[in-house]
């Protein structure tokens, strides 16, 4: 899920409300991701596949710890909306206005 949430303008779970849901609530549509979103999909990718990859080595403590920081972070968003890949992304491609 978190990989095609990096690579259309829309992650699935909005594409299913903008088609089915919010006919059912009549509300508006959800408009497209940032680039931020897709950057932050992009690296909860590659940090599922690291964690895969550690309990199929048979690392299981590593990765009940990559899972655990994986989860703190998703948590951070859910409750006080702080993206910590959107302030990766920032750092990296945003140019600081002079």
């Amino acid at each position: 899920v978190a990989f095609f949430g990096s690579l259309p303008p829309n992650h699935p779970f909005d594409y299913l409300y903008n088609y089915v849901i919010r006919h059912l609530i009549n509300k508006p549509k959800i408009p497209p991701r940032s680039n931020q979103g897709r950057f932050a999909c992009g690296i909860a990718t590659v940090w599922m596949s690291g964690i895969i990859y550690l309990f199929y080595a048979g690392l299981n403590v590593w990765g009940y710890i990559a899972g655990g920081i994986l989860v703190s972070i998703a948590s951070l968003v859910s409750v006080l909306d702080i993206c910590i890949p959107s302030m990766i992304y920032n750092f990296l491609f945003k140019r600081k206005l002079e």
